[in-house]
């Protein structure tokens, strides 16, 4: 058999962008630019301006732009389904009492019903910023409107996984921050520019490593639907998802239909993070047999399982 370029480097190199984004945010300065953001009322001397975010990575960027002259929560902890999570008498407490909430959209999405808790417990001179709504779409060119935003494009809501409209995201920040807190701007831009150093670096980082896998081996399969952006950033081929949809499990058609697209693609697998049920199932049992389609297994892989070269 011919042998097969193993996805090792592809895997390590999609995992290190998810981790680093925890810690970095930016990207090159020719990033997208954000859209006008209205002047929330000025915080007061000396107090850090309350903020909230609905998902812990959100709370990395504002933190990063903000250091010690905010205090920064959200309302998810790391890992938590933001379709599934109750928000917690503490949760509601922060929500009402911060100055400024950022949130990934206005419409439903990732954010699952923590909108409405927002919407339903937020102060009442609290400035809710939705970043699709001031980020410019990465699509807006080839749609015919340089100024068209990500809200109006419809794109996927994933942005952040592209480093360069990670850092749009930190710009709508820094910008908010800057309209709220005028006498500390330049505090601001200074570790928004740091900030997008760092990510421009790991997006260079991640294009080298990719970049010593040839480009029609470049394929992505992922638990569920939220990759677009990072393929288009790095030109992966998208070959499919395990997931059809948000607080969704496979059906046994799902995953035999993602099973063949698999063996049609010679991709190889690794699993990350997959802890019970038939999406993890599905990749405790590569590679599949007849059997194991339509029988899935209750067994729970590794945390991190990637399969060895083979020929």
């Amino acid at each position: 058999m011919n042998q097969r370029p193993p996805l090792l480097p592809l895997a390590a190199a999609i995992a290190a962008l998810a981790a680093a984004l925890l810690l970095v945010a930016c990207a090159s300065d020719g990033g997208p630019a954000a859209a006008p953001i209205s002047s929330p009322t000025p915080a007061g001397a000396d107090q850090p301006v309350r903020v909230g975010v609905t998902l812990p990575l959100f709370a990395d960027f504002a933190r990063e732009v903000g250091r010690d002259k905010v205090d920064v929560f959200s309302i998810l902890p790391t890992g938590a389904d933001p379709h599934t999570y109750e928000a917690t008498p503490s949760d509601l407490r922060r929500i009402a009492e911060a100055d400024i909430m950022f949130v990934n959209s206005l419409e439903p999405g990732v954010e699952g019903s923590i909108l409405d808790v927002i919407r339903n417990n937020k102060g009442g001179d609290a400035t809710v910023i939705p970043f699709m709504a001031n980020v410019v779409s990465p699509r807006a060119q080839e749609l015919g409107d340089a100024g068209l935003t990500a809200a109006d494009a419809g794109d996927d809501p994933h942005l952040w996984l592209d480093p360069s409209l990670a850092r749009a995201y930190a710009a709508v920040i820094a910008e908010t921050f800057i309209a709220r807190d005028g006498p500390n701007a330049a505090l601001y831009s200074d570790n928004l520019a740091e900030y997008g150093r760092r990510l421009s670096q790991l997006d260079e980082d991640v294009a080298a490593a990719l970049a010593e896998i040839p480009l029609e081996n470049r394929k992505l399969v992922t638990s569920h639907d939220a990759f677009a952006h990072l393929a288009r950033r790095y030109d992966l081929d998208l070959v499919g998802f395990v997931v059809p949809g948000p607080g969704q499990e496979p059906s046994s058609r799902d995953i035999a239909d993602l099973t063949r697209a698999i063996e049609d693609e010679a991709v190889r697998p690794c699993s990350s993070n997959l802890r019970s049920g038939p999406r993890a199932a599905y990749w405790s049992r590569w590679p599949p047999t007849p059997a194991s389609r339509s029988a899935p297994s209750t067994a729970t892989p590794s945390a991190t399982k990637c399969s060895p070269t083979s020929t």
